[in-house]
């Protein structure tokens, strides 16, 4: 454990590595936050009738590979009513 935090201490001594694992953990903070930000013009309704009628399909596959964010764009939408 305490080679574990002398490695921390030394990444974050070493400015060029510093600044690319603050920049990597700030591409990260950005894909989160916008993962939860509805896209405007999508019609909810239908997106989950789609993720419903094609769950083993290469659509389902691609949510899989994303984390579930493909399909929570239902659930994270204003328009909750119409999702299930």
């Amino acid at each position: 454990m305490n080679r574990f935090v002398e490695a921390v201490k030394n990444m974050f001594r070493i400015e060029d590595l510093r600044n690319r694992v603050l920049f990597t953990l700030a591409l990260l903070a950005v894909y989160r936050i916008g993962a939860h930000i509805p896209t405007p013009g999508i019609n909810t309704a239908v997106l989950e009738q789609l993720f419903t009628q094609s769950a083993g399909s290469v659509l389902g596959i691609f949510d899989l590979f994303s984390g579930g964010n493909f399909s929570a764009s239902c659930r994270t939408s204003p328009r909750r009513s119409s999702c299930s």
